[in-house]
């Protein structure tokens, strides 16, 4: 979440210099801009405040400022639950995109198998706080072998309005 009394500029900015040390404003503030750009943001978003921004500029920010300290590992929990599709593709896009370029690995949770089919190289599904199923993408979306697994697939809409899937409950 964003703190809504803090411009976008303080928001970014607070990790660096409390997490990297980074204790010069204006080295704070170029780097901050950079990563604005990096997500596809202008400099004019500095000032503004998380209620003047949109849902997906609103993740926009919020991966900037995880990408603020060079992690290895970015936890993205639901990341766009609560965008619209083009949104999410956008978003879902850019994260696809800065994971190249930072080499940061992504442990992605979600409850949308469409979204999780998208960005993920493997799969873990828990039933019960346990896991039952983990492999590759393809194994687990293609073959599950855990009867949750099959009831989450079979919940996922599809795009041919033609064919026809029987939900498993």
């Amino acid at each position: 979440s964003l703190n809504p009394s803090h411009t976008v500029e303080q928001i970014i900015g607070r990790p660096m210099k409390r997490l990297n040390g980074i204790k010069s404003s204006s080295k704070r503030r170029s780097v901050i801009k950079e990563l604005l750009h990096k997500v596809d943001l202008g400099d004019e978003y500095l000032s503004k405040k998380p209620n003047q921004l949109t849902g997906g500029e609103q993740q926009r920010v919020a991966i900037a400022r995880a990408l603020s300290i060079s992690p290895e590992l970015v936890v993205c929990d639901e990341p766009t639950s609560a965008l619209d599709v083009s949104v999410q593709a956008a978003v879902l896009n850019l994260l696809n995109e800065l994971q190249v370029e930072t080499n940061a690995a992504y442990m992605f949770i979600s409850h949308d198998l469409n979204v999780v089919n998208y960005i993920s190289d493997y799969i873990m599904v828990l039933y019960g706080g346990k896991v039952c199923e983990y492999g590759q993408r393809d194994e687990v979306i293609n073959q599950p072998h855990h009867p949750y697994t099959e009831a989450l697939l079979s919940a996922v809409p599809d795009v041919d309005p033609d064919k026809k899937k029987r939900m498993i409950r």
